[in-house]
């Protein structure tokens, strides 16, 4: 509970600062602008000069990253549990035969493997649950601040619920899940990576 409380207080931190040029990315991303230097300044301009308007689809990110990253440490741990007991339901037979640093070092190496395949799968399904939000957020932040003559023919979002039934109902419910195999594969490579780093630190840091 301490682990995820931590983790949400540290995400809403994190994108405070970070979200609006996040939103300015997106913006050069898909066209809309050169860069984020003018991205931001024409969303405040479309905003009328309201620092909210910078914060389009806030709400949805933190909906977004909170469950993703209780998700994925949630489900981190539960594969990790299930690999630890393979692991010594395959190896209880060959444990009496192992020594010194050779045990040592396979046991390290196996170690990581388990970090691994296991941040990969947390990664994954925290990935597959969360992508509708995602999808939400970017249209959110991507969309105009306001109704001008260059967008007066967008399709504009009030809020996350607007947004999502606007989606399922012109789109259909499998646009919610857009680039849901780019995303995975992502996010399956970067869990495996970190988990893998996050656990050789902390046993480092325990020695």
């Amino acid at each position: 509970r301490v682990t995820m409380f931590c983790s949400a207080t540290a995400d809403v931190v994190y994108w405070v600062v970070r979200f609006p040029f996040e939103t300015g990315k997106k913006r050069v991303q898909v066209g809309r602008d050169p860069s984020t230097a003018s991205a931001l300044k024409r969303i405040l301009k479309e905003g009328g000069g309201r620092p909210q308007a910078l914060y389009a689809g806030w709400r949805t990110v933190l909906w977004r990253d909170v469950p993703y990253d209780a998700l994925e440490f949630g489900f981190y741990e539960l594969s990790r549990q299930v690999i630890t007991r393979y692991r010594r339901r395959q190896g209880s037979g060959d444990a009496t035969n192992a020594k010194g640093a050779g045990k040592a070092k396979s046991e390290s190496s196996e170690d990581d493997l388990e970090s691994a395949l296991a941040g990969a799968v947390g990664a994954l399904v925290a990935a597959v649950i969360t992508t509708p939000l995602d999808v939400v957020r970017t249209r959110l932040m991507t969309q105009p601040a306001g109704v001008t003559d260059l967008y007066k023919n967008a399709v504009l979002y009030s809020g996350v619920g607007d947004c999502l039934q606007k989606i399922v109902c012109t789109e259909g419910v499998s646009a919610l899940f857009s680039g849901l195999r780019e995303r995975a594969l992502i996010a399956s490579i970067g869990g495996a990576i970190w988990f893998t780093a996050y656990e050789r630190l902390s046993l480092g840091h325990a020695d």
